[in-house]
Formats: structure tokens, sequence, C-alpha cells
């Protein structure tokens, strides 16, 4: 049952077509992501550590892209590899093996271009929404553009969203121009 509902949801990523990303998060107006939080620019190193959100949606088969809002601004595209790695057990699915290109081009940071590589862990959620919403987390590490990128993301991604499935992740972590 549960290779088939993730067959399902996978077909259904593919099946959609592009269409325009929303512009705005929820989860990023939430008083639970910690409104207290202040940027930290370390003017020595210079690092910062954003919090930022990213709204995905399907844009070519093993991609996903949206706008990038909150203290970076911006957009980003994750491209999973074609054989990405993915290992099912129970209700989690790990997948690995993509890239994300990130143009940041204000907020506290920018302009600025640079690429990570990923890993994603997907819980699927209960009943009702079981095997059509599932909770993302998951982290980037930089590999070209930037000294360090460091970052950690917890979000959603609703396969039957509409107009198209979306991921609605918040990130925080560390990045090193």
């Amino acid at each position: 049952m549960t290779t088939k509902v993730f067959a399902a949801g996978l077909v259904a990523l593919v099946a959609f077509g592009c269409s325009d990303p929303p512009t705005t998060s929820t989860a990023l107006n939430d008083a639970a992501v910690a409104p207290e939080f202040t940027p930290n620019f370390d003017a020595a190193s210079g690092c910062v550590t954003p919090r930022f959100n990213a709204m995905l949606v399907p844009t070519a088969p093993h991609t996903f892209g949206g706008p990038v809002t909150g203290d970076l601004e911006g957009t980003m595209e994750l491209v999973f590899d074609e054989d990405f790695p993915t290992k099912i057990a129970g209700v989690t699915i790990f997948t690995s093996g993509g890239i994300g290109n990130w143009d940041i081009t204000g907020g506290i940071l920018g302009p600025l271009t640079f690429q990570t590589t990923f890993e994603q862990r997907n819980h699927m959620d209960a009943p009702p929404a079981f095997g059509t919403v599932f909770e993302n987390l998951g982290s980037h590490r930089a590999l070209t553009g930037v000294a360090k990128a460091n970052l950690t993301y917890k979000g959603t991604f609703d396969v039957l969203a509409s107009p198209a499935p979306l991921a609605d992740h918040d990130y925080h972590g560390v990045i090193c121009p």
C-alpha cells in the first residue's frame, strides 16, 4: 500500500505542469516561528544566520521552484537527480541526490547566486491526509558560489494542493558568502 501511495504521489508530481507559485506563506506569519529571532550578521566573518521561507511547485520533471521570502529574497530551484536514491521505511521516505540553485536578490544578503546539495526525509501524515500530505525535513550544504551554506528546513508537501502540488518550507541556518 505504501509503495502504491508513494508511486501515485510521484506520478502526480510529474503530471502537473508549471504554475505560478504562491507569494506568501502562512508559516512565516505564524507566531510559532520564533518572532523574537533576529538575524545575526557577523561582520568579521561576513556570515549571516537567516530565517526564510520557500514556496515551491513543480516546474519540470524532477524540478521544483519558487520564491524565497523573509530574511532572504529571491528564488530557488530544487533539481532531483533522475535516479535519486530513495529508501522507504514505514511511513518515512528518504531522498537525497539533488542540487539546490539559489538566486538571492535581496534581504540581509544579496545579490548572491550559489548551489547546494540537499537531503530530505518525508513523513506521510496520518489519515485522512495519508499519502497526500508529507512532512518534509531536510538540509542543504554548500556546493558552489559561497564559502559556507549549512541550512535546515521543515515544512510540508501537499500532493493535492491547487493549482499544483506545493512544498512550503521554513529554513534557517548559516550562509557565509
